[in-house]
């Protein structure tokens, strides 16, 4: 993070985007996770200036967006259009409430699958 601050052009911004609740990956060498908070506080260490931090699919939408992954990962096979098909039919309903659960249901902050960050050099 340090890096990325020092070579960012002086009042520059980073649109910074990560998954935060996901499946495990990159076994066996993922030995880190972050809360929003430490999330929050390592490009302020960096000497950024965190401009806005946003949780873009909180509550329902991101149990459904897990739900979708998981039923991505079971159904993907080696034949294309098999896999197109299982999109289309197995996924893309629940990718679909996921959306209108945004409007429709209570959502908890507290439990999000995406968070993003706008950061900001802090020489002007």
């Amino acid at each position: 993070m340090s890096e990325i601050y020092r070579v960012l052009c002086p009042g520059g911004r980073l649109l910074l985007t990560m998954p935060f609740a996901s499946d495990e990956h990159e076994q066996p060498r993922d030995f880190a996770r972050y809360s929003s908070f430490g999330l929050h506080a390592l490009p302020e260490r960096a000497g950024f200036e965190v401009a806005e931090q946003r949780k873009n699919a909180a509550g329902s939408r991101a149990l459904l967006q897990l739900w979708c992954a998981h039923l991505y990962e079971i159904t993907q096979s080696d034949n294309r259009r098999l896999n197109f098909f299982a999109q289309l039919v197995v996924i893309a309903p629940f990718s679909l409430a996921g959306i209108l659960s945004h409007w429709a249901g209570p959502n908890n902050a507290n439990f999000f699958s995406i968070i993003s960050y706008l950061l900001e050099n802090q020489y002007h």
